[in-house]
């Protein structure tokens, strides 16, 4: 869940692989921001009219390769690893209220965090 903030993620994935026992399992997961994570989609989007600050995150989560179809694939792929699929993990966002749903954003973590401390974050570090 970090390799598409990771700055240099094939270093990090090269090193997966060197760490990893012949025939042994390399696994990893990012949010489809560019279609099934829409509740945070849609803060980004609507921040990204508001704030340039937020355009630029924005559109640095969505241009990522890693976050494109076949995008974590494609990476492992190039490293030299073998029998890489991958797969769509769905995972229900339930939320209780308008409330609920907003104190994901309210705790000061990850992108938004950055953004609401008034913090400059690159699009590798965002």
């Amino acid at each position: 869940m970090a390799l598409d903030v990771i700055p240099d993620a094939e270093r990090v994935a090269e090193e997966m692989r060197r760490v990893t026992r012949p025939g042994g399992t390399v696994a990893s997961a990012i949010h489809d921001f560019r279609g099934a994570f829409a509740p945070f989609l849609m803060f980004w989007d609507i921040a990204s009219v508001i704030d340039s600050r937020a355009q630029a995150i924005r559109d640095s989560i969505l241009s990522h390769p890693l976050v494109w179809p076949q995008g974590q694939a494609s990476m492992w792929r190039a490293i030299g690893l073998a029998d890489v699929v991958e797969v769509p993990l769905v995972i229900s966002f339930d939320y209780a209220s308008f409330a609920d749903y907003w104190s994901t954003f309210e705790s000061g973590q990850g992108r938004v965090g950055a953004m609401s401390r008034g913090c400059q974050t690159s699009p590798a570090a965002s």
